[in-house]
């Protein structure tokens, strides 16, 4: 089975990173595919260009062959939605989306929520904030709830929680450290932050 795991990557981080391993190890999986979107119909925040979150992403997967890209959605004119990005697998059955659980508790509002929840496996991550895995249900749909578990092992499930080591760095963060010239390089790859540093001429 292949992970999905997407986002914005504005830019990759240490975080991203470590829940792609840490998901593929614990669940078992082939590979873990990077989807890095277009452009969000959920987020509302400034996001950096589309050529340099390509550029390093693709610095910061070069060293881990169980790691690859998939532009789909950075090709795909308009919104990007998960939805029309799982109808074109070739075999949904072969595939798991990653997600934390502070993203997971809002899918009741992605384009075609339901149609995503009975079609393709969820492994849902823990992450810092104030979703956690165990209030995971307050926000799910009532018909959901039997599909979920902490069993990575049953395979009638279609949703796994799985909690792990929480990295408190975010995306966000690095791009006002960027604004502000406040430290950054142990928060990502070094390849990023040089490509960072050359971008922006960042010192530390």
């Amino acid at each position: 089975m292949i992970g999905i795991l997407g986002g914005a990557f504005s830019p990759i981080h240490n975080g991203h990173l470590f829940l792609a391993e840490y998901v593929m190890h614990t669940m078992g999986l082939e590979k873990i595919m990077f989807l890095p979107s277009k452009k969000p119909a959920h987020k509302n925040v400034s996001i950096m260009d589309e050529a340099d979150r390509l550029a390093m992403l693709k610095l910061a997967v070069q060293d881990n062959p169980d790691f690859f890209i998939s532009t789909m959605e950075m090709e795909r004119d308009g919104f990007t939605y998960t939805a029309d990005t799982i109808r074109t697998l070739p075999d949904t059955h072969h595939y798991c989306f990653i997600t934390g659980a502070d993203i997971f508790a809002t899918i009741t509002r992605w384009q075609e929520s339901d149609y995503l929840l009975r079609t393709i496996k969820f492994v849902v991550a823990s992450r810092p904030g104030t979703i956690k895995l165990a209030n995971l249900q307050d926000h799910l749909p009532t018909w959901y709830l039997p599909h979920i578990t902490y069993d990575l092992a049953d395979t009638t499930k279609s949703c796994y929680l799985l909690p792990m080591p929480e990295l408190e760095i975010s995306s966000t963060y690095i791009r006002n450290a960027l604004k502000d010239n406040r430290p950054l390089r142990y928060l990502m790859p070094e390849s990023v932050f040089f490509y960072l540093q050359s971008k922006y001429g960042i010192v530390s």
